[in-house]
């Protein structure tokens, strides 16, 4: 991957050595810079779910569980809720949110753009509600880059390795999981919602039932 106009200095060679957000963005399509603003966007998301990952494991709970927790618990980030559920996950270690986006030059306004200004273009665009020009998107995409690069650094020293990278050469190493370990009382979330389950087979089926919907003839202008 080389670096393209909308990319931040120095990302495809970051990029390359983080496999978990490469994995995310390697198929997408970079010709379009609304796709792939969305993609990296995303990317983000995918980031923040990662860093939850690696507390939940950090505090003995088995691989498994910590992914089926947060399947099942849609923490999307915002000033307040993820903050806090950080600051639960990391409490061992006796760091903060608040901390780690301060020890990074930066960071702490790169979060408050991302949540207010490329978070409220993605949703934008993803839901239709307004178009956005190539001025607005490439910066989307700047805020972005820039946030998982300085993101990732700053959490280095606090959790031995790139969450953005290979859990596998953290060192020290995560350590083993506990099975039944009290999630509750690990994220401070007494219950969640299950996701629903959803069946590619039955949506078929139901699709296939429908009644046949007429099928306008266009007629050609013979002038």
């Amino acid at each position: 991957m080389i670096d393209t106009p909308a990319d931040v200095a120095g990302w495809a060679d970051w990029i390359a050595g983080n496999n978990h957000i490469d994995a995310k963005l390697r198929d997408e399509n970079r010709a379009s810079e609304k796709d792939y603003f969305l993609a990296v966007h995303a990317a983000t998301e995918a980031m923040f779910r990662r860093i939850l990952f690696v507390g939940l494991r950090l505090n003995r709970v088995t691989f498994p569980d910590a992914s089926d927790w947060l399947f099942h618990n849609d923490v999307t980030p915002n000033k307040t809720n993820y903050p806090k559920l950080f600051d639960k996950l990391y409490s061992h270690k006796q760091i903060t949110w608040a901390g780690v986006i301060s020890s990074a030059d930066g960071l702490e306004t790169l979060w408050e753009l991302w949540l207010g200004f490329s978070k409220t273009v993605r949703n934008h665009l993803a839901h239709g509600i307004r178009k956005y020009d190539s001025e607005w998107i490439r910066c989307g995409i700047a805020v972005d880059q820039e946030l998982l690069i300085r993101l990732n650094v700053a959490l280095l020293p606090f959790v031995g390795g790139s969450v953005a990278g290979t859990l596998s050469s953290f060192n020290p190493r995560l350590p083993k999981g506990i099975s039944g370990t009290d999630l509750p009382a690990v994220t401070g979330i007494k219950s969640s919602n299950q996701r629903p389950k959803i069946s590619l087979v039955d949506a078929q089926q139901k699709f296939s039932t429908l009644p046949k919907r007429k099928i306008a003839s266009v007629k050609k202008d013979k002038r």
